[in-house]
C-alpha cells in the first residue's frame, strides 16, 4: 500500500469513513458538557477542548460510544494524530535553507 498523506482518506467522505450523525451528536454533547481538554487536565493544565477525538480510531475498529471519546485541545489532538500514525514529530525531515534564505529543493 503506498504511503498516503494524513488528510488523504482514499477518496472516502466523512460519512463513508463512519463519521456520520452519531459522531456529530457525540461531538455536540462533549462540547456542551466537558469544556476542558482531557489530556491537559490529566497534566494539571487548563485548556479549552475543541476536538472530539476517538481513543481508538474508527479505522482501527473504534465505536461512537462515549467511553471511546475524549475532548482535546488542538495541540493535544495534533500530537495524538501523529502518535496514532506512528510518526515521531522530532524525526520529520526539515528543509535545508540556503545562505540566500530560500529552501533548497531535495529529491
Amino acid at each position: 500500500m503506498p504511503d498516503r498523506k494524513p488528510w488523504d482518506h482514499g477518496g472516502k467522505t466523512r460519512q463513508q469513513r463512519g463519521y456520520g450523525r452519531a459522531h456529530e451528536k457525540m461531538r455536540e454533547h462533549l462540547l456542551q458538557t466537558v469544556i476542558l481538554c482531557e489530556e491537559c487536565s490529566r497534566q494539571s493544565r487548563t485548556t479549552a477542548g475543541t476536538h472530539a477525538d476517538h481513543l481508538v480510531s474508527k479505522a482501527k475498529g473504534g465505536t461512537d460510544d462515549r467511553s471511546n471519546y475524549q475532548l482535546l485541545c488542538a495541540s493535544c489532538h495534533a500530537l495524538k494524530s501523529i502518535h496514532d500514525q506512528s510518526k515521531n514529530p522530532r524525526l520529520r525531515k526539515r528543509r535545508t535553507i540556503s545562505l540566500s534564505g530560500w529552501p533548497i529543493e531535495e529529491e
